[in-house]
Formats: structure tokens, C-alpha cells, sequence
């Protein structure tokens, strides 16, 4: 009798999971997104089974990160969750600037690679260029259709590397993405531009760059986190690089100015 049963719940797991699969590949036959995921789906398992060191594995480009498909991907986000679309700075509206805050948590808690005194930055952008919304966003408190809504807007999006950097792929056609980068690490594995360089082939946002001087200390603030992945000991050019790569950096405003000067005038 217990061989009955089990039989029988085993032949129950095997048609639910046959049905989601059916269900699955439906969703697929109907998306706009297949070519996309499917690659994305190839590209992640090909990633994840790389027998490449850490820094190496993550410097490949995936085959789905291409210009045409995350324009694909974020027009279906956009149209999924009923954003209408806009151009940077439509008419009758100021061009929005949008810093990344990296602060997070109810007491402000820091995180790597954040732009740091930014409160003070926005402020100053604000009263530098009085034609513009400058605004500095802590993405994480926001919902996320709000995120959406926000950058469908946005005319400069300002921000240091990072997992929350890729909101990029949500702006809107002509946008600027300005990439504060770390200090130059002198490693070859984590390059001062890693991110930037390998993972965002755009061609429907513009880039901008914001150089950090590793010579003046006094524009980043590293720190080694413990308990965070990090090259092994026997190895201290890339721990350098690495703690390099993850540092916070304090931006000077003249040296932004002098980008934002040449990026804003497209907008009004």
C-alpha cells in the first residue's frame, strides 16, 4: 500500500512540474522577450559553470548584452508596469539630475563604492545649475515601479559602479549615464572602469566618465569589510585592487562641473 502511495504522489510531482514547464515555454511562445531570455538563460549557466577566478569570470561579456536587447528588455519592463515613456527633459520641464545614494537602512547605513557627502553635492548641483531638478535618490527606499517612474525621466543618471548602477538600462532614449570611477588599482583583474567597460554596451544612453585620483587619498575612503569575498593573501596586488575598486569616493565639484558642463546644455 505505501508503494501505491508513493507512486502516486511521485506521478502527481511529475505532471505539476511537466505542466510548469508547459506553462513556461507558453510564456516564452508569447513574449517579445524570448530571444532575450533565452540567451540571458545560456549566458547565466555558461557563467556560473566558468572554471575562471573570480575577477576574470565576471570580466566576460555575456552574449545577451547587447544594445538591441535591453532596449527590448526595458521596454517590456516599462510597458509590464504601465510606465508611459518620456523623453529626457520634455517640454515644460526642468532636466532631471539623479544621484545614486548608496546610504541605506532607517539610520543612513553606508555601503561600498558610494558617493560620499552627497547630500551636500545634490545641493550644490542645485544651486549651480538652477534649470535643472537635482536630486539625490536612495533607489532602495523607493518601490519599484516608483524606481521605474523615476528614471523613465531621468536626464543624468550620476553614479559609482555597482549592482544598483544597472538601473541604467531603465533610461530613457538620449539619457546620460555619468560613471564615477574607483582609483586606478594598478591590477589587471579590477580596473578602475571594471564595470563599465565590460557590462554596458549602450548605445541608447551616452556616457560620461568622472575620474578618481588614486594620488590624492583625499578623494576615496577605503575600507576592508570583513566577512566580504576578497583575493587571497598570497596574492596583495589584487587584495589592493580589490579594496581599491570598492572604495567610496569623495567627488570634487569643480573637476563634476566641468563634465555636467559639457553633458546639461544637450537638455534644455
Amino acid at each position: 500500500m505505501f508503494l501505491v502511495l508513493q507512486n502516486h504522489f511521485l506521478q502527481q510531482q511529475q505532471q505539476q512540474q511537466q505542466r510548469r514547464r508547459q506553462q513556461r515555454l507558453q510564456l516564452l511562445a508569447t513574449s517579445t522577450l524570448e530571444p532575450v531570455l533565452r540567451s540571458v538563460a545560456a549566458s547565466y549557466a555558461s557563467l556560473a559553470n566558468s572554471k575562471q577566478r573570480h575577477a576574470a569570470q565576471y570580466s566576460v561579456e555575456p552574449s545577451f548584452f547587447s544594445s538591441a536587447k535591453w532596449w527590448a528588455f526595458r521596454q517590456h519592463v516599462m510597458q509590464l508596469h504601465g510606465v508611459s515613456e518620456a523623453t529626457p527633459a520634455a517640454a515644460g520641464t526642468r532636466p532631471l539630475v539623479v544621484l545614486n545614494d548608496k546610504r541605506h537602512g532607517p539610520t543612513g547605513q553606508e555601503d561600498r563604492r558610494m558617493i560620499l557627502d552627497i547630500d551636500s553635492v545634490a545641493a550644490n548641483l542645485s544651486a549651480a545649475y538652477p534649470g535643472c531638478e537635482v536630486r539625490a535618490v536612495r533607489l532602495c527606499d523607493l518601490s519599484w515601479l516608483e524606481q521605474l517612474r523615476l528614471l523613465s525621466r531621468t536626464s543624468v543618471f550620476i553614479t559609482t559602479q555597482g549592482s544598483s548602477a544597472f538601473r541604467l538600462v531603465f533610461l530613457p532614449l538620449g539619457s546620460t549615464a555619468l560613471i564615477v570611477g574607483g582609483p586606478e588599482t594598478g591590477s589587471s583583474a579590477w580596473k578602475n572602469f571594471h564595470e563599465l567597460d565590460r557590462w554596458f554596451p549602450l548605445s541608447y544612453v551616452q556616457f560620461s566618465r568622472y575620474e578618481v585620483h588614486t594620488g590624492n587619498k583625499e578623494e576615496y575612503e577605503g575600507k576592508v569589510v570583513p566577512g566580504m569575498w576578497q583575493p587571497p593573501w598570497t596574492e596583495p596586488i589584487a587584495r589592493r585592487g580589490w579594496w581599491l575598486y570598492n572604495a567610496n569616493v569623495r567627488v570634487g565639484l569643480a573637476r563634476l562641473q566641468a563634465v555636467l558642463d559639457y553633458v546639461l546644455p544637450r537638455y534644455y
